[in-house]
């Protein structure tokens, strides 16, 4: 599965991220039918792909959350650019959140030729880890004093942002194994001319059936994080604190 990257950009002064990298899956072949392994191209091979029901199974764990009080806001700020987040002129960047969610997989698949041919691979199980990279990280401006008041609404407005992916985790995650094992068994077995073709595509059900719980992920934590990052929330906050 190739890696790849989301961002969701927020306003100032705290900032967040989402990161979303998927790992590659790992495949292993399960032991063929008797005519595969006997005589593949004999009369009693299959002439379609046999349907499966494919085990399934979803894991996480927990990420711990680390505090970060050694840049200041203009680092953070480099640092909110690099991710590509949306960095308005203007505002100062005073903390920033970054979850990394992870996703990586191994499956399991029988692969068998076909009388015509061609070949077929099928799912037989999977096993997947969905979680985010430990730890979490959460910044906040060395221009603030530990206890001051800045930093303390500055750190818990970024434990709101951490609280949200987490809660956005568990809530896409539950039930995730049987929701995976029926779309994986819905979109059935793959066949193609040769074993590498089968194989990609595969490949290519698989990631986007992991795709559709990541995505959900990335659309639910960034509706969530922009309804607390908006400019009346900020200027809430600011008003807390005299001493900006």
């Amino acid at each position: 599965m190739p890696d790849h990257g989301r961002t969701i950009p927020e306003s100032d002064p705290m900032r967040h991220c989402f990161i979303l990298s998927m790992a590659a899956f790992l495949f292993a072949a399960a032991p063929a039918a008797a005519f595969d392994l006997l005589q593949p191209d004999t009369w009693f091979a299959p002439s379609s792909c046999v349907p499966e029901v494919p085990g399934v199974r979803v894991l996480t764990s927990e990420a711990d959350v680390a505090l970060d009080h050694s840049v200041d806001h203009n680092e953070i700020d480099r640092r909110a650019r690099t991710l590509s987040m949306a960095v308005k002129d203007g505002w100062v960047t005073n903390g920033l959140a970054t979850a990394n969610l992870l996703t990586a997989g191994e499956m399991v698949t029988r692969e068998y030729r076909l009388s015509d041919g061609g070949w077929c691979v099928s799912l037989a199980s999977a096993e997947f880890t969905v979680e985010y990279e430990s730890p979490i990280r959460v910044l906040i401006s060395s221009k603030y004093a530990p206890g001051s008041c800045p930093y303390n609404v500055i750190l818990e407005h970024e434990i709101r942002h951490v609280r949200i992916y987490k809660e956005v985790l568990a809530r896409h995650l539950s039930g995730a194994s049987g929701r995976l094992a029926e779309r994986l068994r819905l979109a059935g077995p793959v066949r193609a001319r040769t074993l590498a073709e089968a194989k990609d595509r595969m490949d290519a059900t698989v990631n986007a059936a992991v795709d559709e719980i990541a995505d959900g992920i990335t659309r639910e934590a960034r509706a969530r994080n922009a309804a607390l990052d908006t400019p009346e929330s900020y200027f809430q906050i600011q008003s807390l604190c005299p001493d900006w």
